[in-house]
């Protein structure tokens, strides 16, 4: 395919292309779907007939008149003007052959793009992919994680891209007259579902539903075929839908676990709440109206009761408790009850559903996880001017009729992940094949060493696999921590793959801190614009912050938005992934959670199931009535794919 990455090559350079991005990206992505078709016409992966093609696995019916003008077309430059009126028109035939353009050829795309303007090409394309619609919107989140990921398995994102695109009905009325015509359309299992083979056909009348087949009753190992995709019996000589020879190898591991079941929810702030854009498999693109129930004063005293759940550490007023009254939060003799946690989750999911259209999206997407036994996994967009609604303790969702959390029922832990939506692109991974880095910056004012001796011992505990096969450095503890000693630490350890922050923090006045060491001893609250330059320019990738309202917000809206807050400071400052607590967090339980992510992390986990890992471990390790720190960790993301993100 060397040929192909040349072309590649030669457009992704080109100087037009980046500025076409940005005004055009459906004709970008018809520039870099029309390289990809010209390259490959005449290979295995490609065939022709008078009723459609085939093409990396696909097959698509010549339902459109636009499929012939793309196929035979005079100039790469026609080519791309017909890709790209056909994706504006929502075609699904051209839809679906950009589906096998783009997934066939993933990993040369990967390989094509440009170091300097990687993440905004990526940004376009993903972009370009949405807007289409069909079966690009469905696969656009997690084609473009791919593109960023360089393990990424390309293998498995074509098989289930093949998958989505095969539930599109594709029909065929009133040809004439159509002669050689030979066609097949295979189930990803390998199963044929439709064939054509006629030397001649007159008044054709055909539809090809490209449901999910049956699989197997007995398992059979098999690989996909390099060239087209379908699933091959490890052993076999030759592919039996393409032909390209595969000759013999070893049985294969087994596959990776199938990706979540994905919802992306894009929050537009309104003045009594927000518009809410929700995309996934299987419900397109939806919008709804969500009104805030907790607004203004409200909301300030929701996150007040929320946090002194954490840490009893101030009482309320009288107008405050009969506030509470008022929104129905248990609260009894001037002390909280443990059901204020769960009637707050409650409140937040009645008014999330309220909306037909975000009941049945959520519903449906839902049901597909528990029924699929995949976890769920939810990502919220925020913009940067969105404070009130990113205040809001979306991780504590709960739907009434459910006994547990909405993250924690249903089979597979479910998890939500934060992202804030910022113009700027994210700084690349590390790809040196290195060990993972890790750093931890250990404050000691206002901490006993015990704490330090014990939290420290369980983060070894957790990395020691990884350490053991030299897949892991961890670098010396930043302890006692003074601004200057941090500096240095960073500056002088650079690249830091993990760093991890266990000390006081706080959220006052709109703005967040770290607490840091003074040289004396005392606590340094140290403002975190003042550290996310550092962190950053130490090309951090994952901040795991056990400090107290690392994740808060507030609830008024500030000068600086959501960048007041340490997570979301961080996450604009170039982090790419950042764990905070939301709201005052034990140490004992902070602890708890750190460790489970880590050992989830080394065992090869996503991020994402990690926290959920931990989130499920706090709920059920916590004893007593009141204790409910599952739902303070949160996990802010930089990176738009909504696929897992792994560390290795």
């Amino acid at each position: 395919m060397a040929d192909l990455i040349q072309r590649l090559k030669a457009y992704l350079d080109a100087p037009t292309t980046l500025p076409l991005t940005q005004a055009v990206p459906l004709g970008a992505m018809a520039g870099i779907s029309a390289a990809v078709i010209a390259a490959v016409i005449g290979m295995p992966a490609f065939s022709s007939s008078g009723l459609g093609i085939i093409f990396g696995g696909l097959a698509v019916n010549f339902t459109s008149s636009l499929i012939d003008k793309i196929v035979h077309a005079g100039s790469e430059r026609e080519r791309v003007t017909v890709i790209e009126q056909g994706l504006k028109d929502g075609d699904k035939d051209v839809q679906t052959l950009v589906v096998g353009a783009l997934t066939h050829a993933g990993p040369e795309v990967a390989a094509a793009l440009p170091s300097t303007d990687r993440d905004e090409l990526i940004t376009a394309i993903e972009q370009a992919m949405r807007t289409a619609g069909g079966p690009l919107s469905v696969i656009a989140g997690r084609y473009a994680a791919a593109l960023r990921n360089p393990s990424a398995d390309w293998a498995a994102l074509q098989r289930e891209a093949h998958e989505e695109a095969a539930t599109v009905i594709q029909e065929i009325h009133g040809v004439d007259l159509v002669e050689d015509a030979k066609q097949e359309a295979r189930d990803i299992d390998g199963g044929v579902r439709e064939i054509v083979s006629a030397k001649t056909v007159r008044r054709v009348s055909q539809v090809a539903i490209g449901v999910r087949g049956t699989k197997p009753t007995s398992p059979v190992s098999t690989r996909p075929c390099s060239t087209c995709g379908v699933a091959v019996p490890v052993g076999a000589a030759a592919c039996p839908s393409c032909g390209f020879r595969l000759g013999t190898t070893a049985p294969v591991a087994d596959p990776p676990p199938a990706d979540p079941v994905a919802l992306t929810i894009t929050l537009t702030p309104t003045t009594t709440g927000a518009t809410m854009m929700w995309e996934g498999a299987m419900i397109g693109t939806r919008t709804s109206t969500f009104i805030s129930p907790f607004r203004g004063p409200d909301l300030d005293l929701i996150l007040k009761v929320l946090d002194v759940l954490q840490y009893p550490s101030t009482g309320f007023t009288a107008a405050e408790a009969d506030r509470f009254t008022a929104i129905g939060i248990p609260y009894h003799n001037g002390i909280l009850t443990h059901e204020a946690a769960l009637v707050i989750g409650q409140i937040l999911f009645r008014a999330l559903t309220a909306d037909g259209e975000a009941a049945i999206a959520l519903a449906s997407l839902r049901d597909r996880a528990t029924i699929a036994g995949l976890p769920f996994q939810i990502g919220m967009h925020f913009p940067r001017e969105a404070v009130a609604l990113a205040a809001l303790p979306w991780e504590l969702l709960w739907d009434p009729t459910d006994p547990n959390p909405l993250l924690l029922s249903r089979g597979p832990t479910g998890s939500l992940t934060r992202h804030l939506n910022i113009a700027q692109p994210t700084p690349p991974p590390r790809h040196d094949g290195a060990p993972l880095r890790i750093l931890a910056i250990a404050p000691q004012a206002n901490l006993p060493a015990d704490m330090h001796a014990t939290e420290r011992a369980a983060r070894m505990a957790a990395w020691q696999p990884l350490i053991a096969r030299g897949a892991v450095e961890v670098l010396p503890d930043v302890s006692p921590a003074t601004r200057v000693a941090v500096s240095d630490a960073l500056r002088h350890n650079a690249p830091i793959d993990v760093l991890h922050f266990i000390g006081h923090g706080r959220f006052d006045a709109g703005k967040g801190y770290l607490g840091l060491d003074k040289t004396n001893g005392q606590i340094d609250p140290t403002p975190i614009d003042e550290l996310a330059g550092a962190f950053a320019s130490a090309r951090v990738q994952l901040a795991v912050l056990t400090a107290c309202q690392g994740a808060m917000v507030g609830a008024t809206p500030t000068a600086a938005g959501l960048l007041s807050g340490v997570a979301p400071t961080l996450i604009h400052a170039g982090v790419p992934l950042v764990v905070a607590m939301q709201f005052t967090v034990r140490q004992a339980a902070a602890n708890r959670a750190t460790g489970v992510i880590y050992e989830r992390l080394a065992a090869g986990d996503s991020l994402q199931a990690a926290v959920a890992a931990a989130r499920l471990d706090l709920r059920t390790t916590e004893r007593g009535t009141d204790y409910a720190a599952w739902y303070v960790p949160t996990l802010f993301m930089r990176w738009a794919g909504e696929v897992p993100a792994r560390l290795r």
